[in-house]
């Protein structure tokens, strides 16, 4: 009934002993790129954009590494405070650091503390990854708490309300706070 009323059509194929196959088909409008209720000028506001990624797990390093350049970021991923530590000591240019809670021998929270404590890292925006149930106190240190899961709703609307406001344009619609 679904399909029908989608203007679809439904088939099957069935032979004894050799099972059942279904399919459909359906015509559907094709998506544009980007969230619902975000202006072009918001996204294209990432585009360059140098993204430190701090997650000791690899999948989710590489799954947030994925979504950063789908928005035409540059990802840089460590897998250790200390290697985030050593790309911010040698003058690397970043534009914002999404970092894990839960770190090898560490926290987030320390982690931004010591990337703060860097002369020319003062004002670096932060996005806090949690583990969901957990409410941290950041002490105002990072720009949003984003509960893994990820969804990259969540962190693009963070992303988009760092740098579109600060670049001029008005606040994103529903940020990840």
């Amino acid at each position: 009934r679904v399909v029908g009323l989608m203007g679809g059509r439904i088939s099957v194929e069935s032979g004894a002993g050799h099972g059942s196959t279904f399919s459909f088909t359906l015509r559907l409008q094709e998506v544009s790129k980007g969230l619902p209720g975000t202006p072009p000028a918001a996204r294209q506001s990432l585009h360059g954009r140098r993204v430190l990624i701090v997650e000791d797990n690899a999948t989710s390093l590489r799954i947030l590494s994925d979504m950063a350049r789908n928005w035409g970021m540059e990802p840089l991923p460590a897998v250790s405070p200390e290697i985030a530590l050593a790309r911010l000591s040698h003058a690397e240019k970043v534009d914002v650091a999404i970092i894990d809670q839960s770190l090898p021998g560490t926290t987030g929270l320390a982690l931004a503390q010591s990337i703060r404590e860097l002369s020319d890292r003062t004002s670096l925006p932060m996005v806090l990854l949690s583990g969901l149930g957990r409410r941290e106190n950041t002490a105002g240190q990072f720009h949003a708490v984003i509960t893994k899961p990820v969804k990259p709703s969540q962190l693009f609307n963070a992303l988009v309300e760092i740098f579109w406001r600060r670049d001029g344009g008005t606040a994103a619609p529903g940020p990840a706070r």
